[in-house]
């Protein structure tokens, strides 16, 4: 009799539970809808906010379109590019994460000069001129290489962790939670108004619509006021090009 007193308990409170989250979720479409189709208006964020909200939308736009820019540079070819990033995909899956790289233009001109060379004989002055021509390419497309590897590590990583944790993760979950409060929030008021809603209901739910308010404005703050880290990946990443175009350039690559 016992165990079937507290099971009974129990479905009942999960049955009151269940309904309570139902009837909050019917609230908050109710109030969408009357915004949306009614021209009904909810309550109003400051203008700072709004500011705020603006600036961290775009600079973490800037970052992706950045980000996938870069990536254009070091691997030109979008189809190349997809593949790899499915062949990673698959490989860390199965445990193997074995990527990969790119495959340099230059590595394969100086592939194909090399076999050229073969085929006609490297005893030859034009036969070993083609060889080291081929050495040459084979070169910069290692010099390419080390540059989409340091890039990768120390900036495009490290921006793509920050997108997605800082901003995706953290702040548009926040503001995501924001507007479910606030859509919750503005329901009580007119069902307050009614008589249905008490004012501790009410007062409970304009709390939680300040907490995640609060919070989104937090998370806002310190993403753009890390926009100094970002200035120095930027920075870092101009001298990691530089370098790259002066190794590009070295005559110690071509025998001449």
């Amino acid at each position: 009799f016992q165990h079937y007193y507290i099971t009974n308990n129990l479905s009942v409170l999960v049955s009151n539970m269940a309904f309570s989250g139902f009837k909050k979720t019917m609230g908050k479409t109710t109030q969408y809808l009357s915004e949306k189709i009614g021209n009904k208006e909810g309550s109003k964020t400051d203008e700072d906010f709004v500011e705020l909200e603006r600036i961290t939308d775009n600079t973490a736009r800037c970052m992706e379109n950045i980000n996938n820019k870069v990536m254009d540079f070091l691997q030109p070819n979008p189809v190349t590019r997809a593949k790899l990033a499915t062949q990673a995909t698959y490989a860390r899956a199965r445990g193997t994460a074995i990527e990969t790289g790119y495959p340099q233009t230059e590595r394969t001109v100086g592939e194909i000069l090399t076999k050229s060379a073969e085929e006609i004989g490297t005893s030859s002055y034009y036969g070993r001129a083609v060889v080291e021509l081929g050495e040459g390419f084979m070169k910069l497309a290692d010099v390419k290489d080390s540059l989409d590897c340091d890039i990768k590590q120390n900036f495009i990583d490290p921006m793509e962790q920050t997108i997605k944790t800082d901003y995706k993760e953290s702040i548009q979950g926040h503001r995501k939670k924001m507007n479910s409060r606030r859509l919750d929030y503005d329901y009580k008021i007119s069902q307050h108004e009614k008589g249905r809603v008490t004012e501790d209901e009410l007062y409970t739910a304009e709390d939680k619509f300040n907490e995640s308010m609060q919070m989104s404005d937090v998370g806002m703050k310190k993403f753009v006021q890390a926009q100094v880290g970002f200035i120095l990946l930027l920075y870092s990443t101009s001298h990691l090009v530089l370098g790259f175009s002066r190794r590009y350039l070295d005559k110690h690559l071509f025998k001449t």
